[in-house]
């Protein structure tokens, strides 16, 4: 099978009708997406072959992302911790206020560490 290439697409369509319901037409699209695959495999490596544990989290902080050494760092089984709220990682004693300083940070994100400047030294 040489030569063979595996692509990747995504389809949409419609019926359209006229006034008495008659089907008049199907309109439709096709949209090869097979970079944007390769992409986000290769994203997804990336951070899997880090050796930090990685979690990336929506607006509403669900984990939306988490490599294999944050699973096994929090203690979860590998895969599960997406879906979940990040509150969940954060301890008891600090979850009253996660909530305003995560929202914080979404609304003028920049590059720093977490808890930086916020815990005592």
């Amino acid at each position: 099978m040489s030569g063979f290439q595996c692509s990747s697409s995504t389809s949409r369509g419609e019926k359209q009708f006229d006034e008495r319901g008659q089907l008049l037409r199907l309109v439709g699209s096709h949209t090869d997406i097979t970079e944007r695959k390769r992409e986000a495999n290769r994203f997804q490596s990336a951070v899997e072959a880090s050796p930090n544990a990685m979690i990336m989290v929506d607006d509403k902080g669900r984990i939306v992302l988490a490599n294999s050494r944050a699973d096994s760092m929090f203690g979860y089984e590998p895969g599960s911790l997406v879906g979940t709220s990040l509150d969940l990682l954060v301890p008891e004693a600090a979850r009253g206020g996660h909530e305003r300083l995560r929202q914080g940070f979404m609304d003028a994100a920049s590059n720093r560490g977490m808890a930086d400047g916020r815990l005592p030294s």
